[in-house]
């Protein structure tokens, strides 16, 4: 399921009176923490892979992964994505290998 986008959000009327204005507000404030609640689910979910989760956490909370293999930064990201440091560890490899070999 992909998120959705901004459009898909606030696309509809312009409301007509403040009571109509607050409500669309509170509407579309709803259907924003629902689908932040969702990422956050699949953040943590079994049934995505590794690469997976440590993408969506980087895209939640607008960060890279960290080149460092030791970096504090690790165990948060373990924490929140329900993934071992070591997991983490093997994608920052991953991805570094892939830098020096892309030359």
């Amino acid at each position: 399921m992909q998120p959705l986008t901004s459009h898909e959000i606030f696309s509809h009327p312009s409301p007509t009176t403040v009571k109509e204005r607050r409500a669309q507000i509170e509407h579309e404030e709803s259907i924003v923490r629902a689908e932040r609640s969702r990422q956050l689910e699949a953040q943590r979910s079994t049934q995505s892979s590794a690469v997976e989760r440590i993408r969506l956490w980087e895209r939640l909370h607008k960060l890279h992964l960290p080149r460092n293999t030791e970096h504090k930064l690790l165990a948060i990201i373990a924490r929140e994505t329900g993934l071992d440091v070591a997991d983490i560890q093997q994608e920052q490899l991953r991805r570094n290998a892939g830098k020096s070999t892309a030359v």
